[in-house]
Parts: structure tokens; C-alpha cells; sequence
């Protein structure tokens, strides 16, 4: 008997300790990296690429910082690039205040996000399938 009350009192005390899943929810999960930057309040603008050997990269565009869309006069650009198994998404995944992309923009950069070829956002070929060996 006193097993068993032992074991609902843990039980108890482990369903109280545990959160609910709804605060482990994150509205970015299955965002791309356009949907992440209008989220967060910038601009964003979308571009494909083919390379010369025909692969078509995309690139994301933040034009301008949150504030400063009224601004005349050219920006200067910056382009940023992932890592090694990463995607350009990494540059937009923190807060506005911590993650590069967004604090280039506002301190009044032309901001251009590239992904690498056969990431999640650059996987197509002018001809091949992804597929494909030669791919």
C-alpha cells in the first residue's frame, strides 16, 4: 500500500514538473527562411540563381532594417553564407537582436542570405534529379 501511495506521489510531482507541450511550441519550426524574415517584422524579397553548371541556388534579400525603409540612397550589400551542413535559415534563427542578418539590416545594410547547393532550399538542377548520382 504505501508503494503504491509512494508511486502516485511521484507521479504526481513528475506531471507538475513537466510543462505542457504548448510551451514548448515554437511558431518558426516549419517556417522558410522569407516566412521566418516577415515574422520578425523586415522585409524580404526571394531569388533563384543557376550557376554554370546548372544548378539553381536561392537567395534571400532584407533590403532594409525595420526602421529605416523611408532612408534614400544606396546601401551598401552584404552577402552572407552558411556553414558546412547548414542553411541560410542559420542567419534568421535567433532574435532580431542576435542574429547577424537582422542586425546588418538595421544597422542599414543591403542584406543577401545565399545557400549552398544541395541544402534544403537549393536542391534543384536545371536538368538532374536529385536523385541522380550525378547530382
Amino acid at each position: 500500500m504505501w508503494l503504491l501511495l509512494v508511486a502516485l506521489c511521484l507521479a504526481q510531482g513528475l506531471e507538475d514538473a513537466i510543462p505542457a507541450a504548448e510551451a514548448f511550441y515554437n511558431p518558426e519550426r516549419f517556417m522558410n527562411i522569407s516566412q521566418k524574415i516577415l515574422f520578425h517584422g523586415y522585409p524580404s524579397e526571394e531569388y533563384e540563381v543557376m550557376t554554370e553548371d546548372g544548378y539553381i541556388l536561392s537567395l534571400n534579400r532584407i533590403p532594409h532594417g525595420k526602421e529605416d525603409a523611408e532612408l534614400s540612397g544606396p546601401r551598401t550589400p552584404v552577402l552572407i553564407v552558411h556553414g558546412f551542413c547548414l542553411d541560410g535559415g542559420d542567419w534568421v534563427d535567433n532574435f532580431p537582436n542576435s542574429s547577424l542578418a537582422f542586425i546588418l539590416a538595421d544597422a542599414g545594410y543591403d542584406v543577401w542570405i545565399g545557400n549552398n547547393r544541395g541544402n534544403s532550399w537549393s536542391r534543384r538542377h536545371r536538368s538532374l534529379s536529385i536523385g541522380s548520382e550525378e547530382f
